[in-house]
């Protein structure tokens, strides 16, 4: 039996006078094909009839809802169930006359749920109501949204700061929010009204203005007016944006959002003066400031720290600090710099660093970590000074004195022993003169006096490269050396050396004679000094090459070289590597004072054994 004739049967076992229900109920294969429900009522608003579409939408099949299985099931409210059955009942029984008007009603489906229903009844034959049901749960929904919305939306409205109206197309208004109220009361004494017309109150005084402004909102533009005085009598200064209104296509009015920024406008001119006095205060420092993130990038830097690095600041900028370190080592330190600061220590600190054009400087950092504002370590701060010259001052003062005192250690020693030897020969000759080794004592007095004629020499010397200020002339290194080697070819010593001398420049450069011929001679000499005795091929390299903007010259030899453990000592005064040969301990001593007054510098490399090199970088100077 199908569900027509289920629903038919069981209203005709109820007593159901009602004729015509086959009428009714024809219909039966369009009504389960709809997405509406279909109830029929009778007398008591009892259910006979419900559509398959019932099943659908709240779960119920069709037979459950019929005699009072529908108000049973889908109502759960007893309130809400009784006013609903006793309308139906009221309109079966022709009390009421409210058939065929719409209205809303919610229903529990079997799930629990609710859904809203938008019912229309209609009379049916005889004793009976034909209610048709569509299902609106979404549309309720987003009805209560756009409400919610609007009610939201209308209080920001009226309790904003801003004014706020509109106008249509003939400049009447149409919207104002209290604000406006306030203003307009405050400016004429009157109060605003829907349909006014806006240029009566607010823009009597600047209506072509406002025209312009209007009309160019009208014609679909948005855009927005700063420093904006809306009343001669209020001194506020208002940011104006214009909006054009929309319906579909077609503009049908303009909205005006006018804010006070009186307040942001001095604080932006307090800020902007803070700020620049922050610069000036930042840029006249005497020491450098800089800012690094957390990689080492140059976030901001002063202009003293810029011109100490020899950049300009858009150079500057933006690089990382590791490519300005001197060394791997300076690198390294910086590194673990930069992890202390992350882990919130502040310290200060010297390294070296490479400027621009190539100069190594010594400077002193203050670093402390910055902080964002969740407290987390998003970079360093510092403040930079150069202390070069504090440094090298420190360090020739630390260099004097020690030589100072070796100095007079030495000078005490060295100076009368050659002295206190040349006596006691004296006095030995003066007793044997009559016998042959009267000649030998003599020679051996010759020698002593030929050592202290050289030491007082060097001590000379030194005291000249020390005191003298450096004076540039025109260089040619072959003839330079070529003097040199004569000078040096009687000594003993430069018959068993080959000497091989090449240059990769055949200019002339400019450095001072006097303190090139030092450095040279006592290269020169050292390489032979310390030669191999025994072997056939003793030999000395003399080499002179340009790179970039410095000349490199190195004197290489294959002699007995210096152990590593006292290689750091060669360049101090009186030191000497090697005791069994004679020499004074001056020579790379002096070669050191030389290279620093040329502004140069100097470095040995040595293996025991095998040999010794030493470079000389001295800068390029142009006269």
């Amino acid at each position: 039996m199908d569900e027509i004739s289920m629903s038919k049967k069981k209203s005709d076992q109820r007593g159901n006078g009602l004729n015509g229900l086959d009428d009714v109920v024809t219909g039966h294969e369009i009504l389960s094909r709809i997405n509406n429900i279909v109830l029929v009522a009778r007398k008591g608003a009892e259910i006979i009839y419900a559509s398959p579409s019932v099943e659908r939408i709240l779960g119920y099949k069709p037979e459950e809802m019929l005699g009072n299985g529908y108000w049973v099931k889908s109502f759960r409210d007893l309130k809400h169930r009784d006013r609903s059955r006793k309308r139906v009942a009221e309109l079966v029984a022709g009390k009421i006359s409210e058939a065929g008007i719409l209205y809303e009603n919610y229903l529990f489906t079997k799930s629990g749920t609710k859904e809203w229903i938008l019912w229309q009844d209609a009379k049916g034959p005889g004793e009976t109501l034909i209610g048709v049901g569509q299902v609106i749960t979404k549309q309720k929904q987003i009805t209560e949204q756009i409400k919610q919305t609007k009610s939201h939306l209308n209080g920001i409205i009226d309790n904003t700061s801003d004014l706020i109206w509109a106008v249509d197309t003939q400049f009447r208004l149409t919207l104002f929010n209290k604000t406006f109220i306030r203003f307009l009361h405050f400016r004429s004494g009157k109060k605003p009204y829907i349909g006014m017309p806006i240029y009566e109150r607010l823009h009597s005084g600047k209506i072509e203005m406002w025209k312009n402004y209007y009309y160019r909102a009208l014609a679909g533009n948005h855009f927005t007016v700063e420093d904006f005085i809306l009343y001669p009598k209020d001194p506020r200064t208002y940011e104006l944006s214009f909006n054009p209104v929309k319906k579909g296509n077609r503009i049908t009015g303009i909205s005006v959002f006018a804010r006070d920024i009186t307040q942001r406008k001095k604080s932006e001119l307090s800020l902007a003066r803070s700020r620049e006095q922050y610069r000036t205060l930042i840029n006249t420092m005497g020491e450098g400031l800089g800012y690094l993130d957390n990689t080492g990038k140059i976030i901001f830097a002063n202009k003293r720290l810029c011109t100490m690095f020899g950049y300009s600041e858009k150079e500057f900028v933006g690089r990382n600090v590791f490519s300005l370190m001197d060394t791997t080592k300076d690198r390294k330190s910086i590194k673990e710099k930069l992890k202390n600061r992350k882990e919130g220590i502040s310290e200060d600190y010297d390294i070296s660093i490479r400027t621009k054009q190539g100069k190594s400087l010594w400077i002193h950092i203050n670093a402390s970590p910055v902080r964002d504002i969740n407290g987390k370590v998003a970079g360093s701060v510092g403040t930079i000074s150069d202390i070069t010259e504090k440094r090298n001052m420190v360090e020739r003062l630390t260099s004097v004195n020690k030589n100072l005192q070796t100095f007079l250690y030495r000078a005490s020693h060295d100076l009368r022993a050659p002295l206190a030897s040349m006596l006691g020969l004296i006095n030995a000759g003066t007793m044997y003169l009559k016998e042959k080794s009267s000649g030998e004592y003599l020679e051996k007095m010759k020698i002593t006096a030929l050592k202290m004629d050289n030491l007082l020499k060097e001590l000379t010397d030194i005291t000249r490269l020390e005191g003298t200020e450096s004076k540039y002339e025109k260089i040619k290194f072959g003839s330079l050396v070529s003097d040199i080697i004569g000078r040096l070819c009687n000594n003993e010593d430069f018959k068993f050396v080959k000497i091989s001398v090449k240059s990769k420049t055949n200019k002339e450069f400019y450095s001072d004679p006097f303190m090139l011929d030092s450095i040279l001679q006592n290269l020169i000499c050292n390489a032979v000094k310390y030669r191999k005795r025994g072997i056939l091929d003793p030999k000395v390299y003399i080499r002179l090459k340009k790179i970039n903007r410095q000349y490199i010259i190195s004197v290489s030899d294959n002699g007995i070289g210096i152990r590593a453990d006292i290689q750091p000592k060669v360049f101090e005064m009186f030191f000497k590597g090697h005791e069994e040969i004679s020499g004074t301990g001056l020579g790379l001593y002096m070669v050191k004072i030389a290279v620093e007054k040329l502004h140069g510098r100097v470095k040995l490399t040595s293996r025991q054994g095998q040999g010794t090199t030493v470079k000389v970088f001295l800068p390029v100077e142009k006269r």
